[in-house]
């Protein structure tokens, strides 16, 4: 897979002592994966694949207090490679629900 650079979380914004990059990848069967770097996930391990909606509730769920970032990120990545756009749609839909 093609891992793609989303955002980096910091300590600073969800309490952790550590930092780590969010990137996520089109699988070959059309879903999406994602990963993080810096911790103890392999370079090329997803920690998880599957539909736009379920993956958008991972990186909510790890982008807490980062969620323009995220957005953000998304956005850039959709611009160049259109295949991300549900993803990107889906995490909106995903912080709507939430209320943020």
């Amino acid at each position: 897979m093609n891992w793609i650079h989303v955002l980096t979380t910091s300590k600073d914004h969800i309490g952790l002592s550590e930092s780590w990059d969010i990137n996520v990848a089109l699988t070959q069967d059309g879903h999406y994966a994602w990963q993080t770097s810096g911790c103890d996930t392999d370079e090329q391990e997803a920690i998880d694949s599957g539909s736009a909606s379920f993956i958008a509730e991972y990186l909510v769920d790890n982008a807490e207090g980062m969620e323009i970032e995220l957005i953000n990120g998304l956005s850039h990545i959709a611009e160049k490679d259109p295949a991300f756009t549900p993803l990107l749609n889906a995490v909106r839909a995903q912080l709507k629900n939430r209320g943020l």
